[in-house]
């Protein structure tokens, strides 16, 4: 698949029904929000100050996640497996990260 990044030096990212199997987003002060419709295999979301919100599709995949909290609170309801091929590194400066399912 393509690859597809988003950028922002203070306003919000919003990508959702996303299919690209590499997605990099970066808020400088906004929030990050990326809703995937096909698993994907790497994730990067960097916010200086907003909140970080990942939806990835319901099932039985495995995600190895990485992540850097300073000052949020991080929630994450997905499968992990640390070994899994799809990765997801969040990092936030302020902000609070929710990792979760498709309803």
């Amino acid at each position: 698949g393509s690859v597809l990044t988003f950028s922002t030096s203070g306003g919000d990212v919003d990508g959702s029904g996303l299919f690209s199997r590499h997605v990099t987003t970066d808020a400088g002060g906004g929030n990050d929000t990326v809703v995937f419709t096909a698993v994907p295999d790497y994730v990067k979301v960097n916010s200086s100050g907003g909140d970080i919100t990942i939806v990835v599709p319901r099932g039985s995949t495995s995600y190895a996640i990485k992540s850097n909290a300073s000052g949020g609170d991080f929630g994450k309801s997905v499968p992990t497996n640390d070994a899994s091929r799809h990765v997801i590194q969040v990092d936030s400066g302020g902000g609070n990260i929710s990792i979760a399912e498709a309803s």
